[in-house]
């Protein structure tokens, strides 16, 4: 038996009216301060690039992330705005 050939419409593309949103390149990574086994330092890298490094180091692991968080949100607040 012969299958009809059929040719599917498509939809013409919506007009793009989303704003697109681009994923920054930024990460942090929290590390034992090397001078002291019991506190914690942040690194703010953009792939294998050192932007910025605590200057301080910090009692918890907690606190040393919620400040490497805060580093980084501030750099990409920068980043967006084409700094």
């Amino acid at each position: 038996m012969r299958r009809p050939n059929f040719i599917l419409a498509t939809l013409p593309p919506l007009a793009h009216i989303a704003i697109m949103l681009e994923s920054h390149p930024y990460s942090f990574n929290v590390m034992t301060d090397p001078l002291r086994d019991s506190r914690y330092r942040w690194m703010v890298c953009e792939g294998n690039q050192i932007h910025m490094r605590s200057p301080c180091s910090y009692a918890a692991r907690s606190e040393a992330e919620k400040e490497a968080a805060k580093a980084v949100s501030r750099r990409v607040e920068h980043w967006r705005n084409g700094g």
